[in-house]
């Protein structure tokens, strides 16, 4: 089964290489991983992960991956003031 990831902002930076910007990565999961595994692939920290948005909807870390072709956005904790 195919999810179809993109990584924003800082987590973005980490990847390498960088997809281009709006660009989603294609990754084989199977059924029942969760998000932490998916992005684990990707980042060292997955503790720096704040939103994740599954089809538009928010979800956590430990969401399990049931069907094909989701569209999972990692976004990171934002500083500033």
């Amino acid at each position: 089964m195919k999810v179809y990831v993109g990584f924003f902002s800082k987590l973005r930076e980490k990847l390498d290489p960088k997809p281009p910007i709006g660009d989603r990565i294609e990754v084989e999961v199977e059924e029942n991983d969760t998000l932490r595994y998916v992005a684990s692939k990707f980042l060292d920290d997955v503790d720096e992960i704040a939103i994740i948005m599954v089809n538009g909807i928010h979800q956590s870390l430990d969401y399990q991956i049931k069907e094909d072709g989701l569209k999972v956005s990692f976004f990171p904790v934002s500083g500033g003031g």
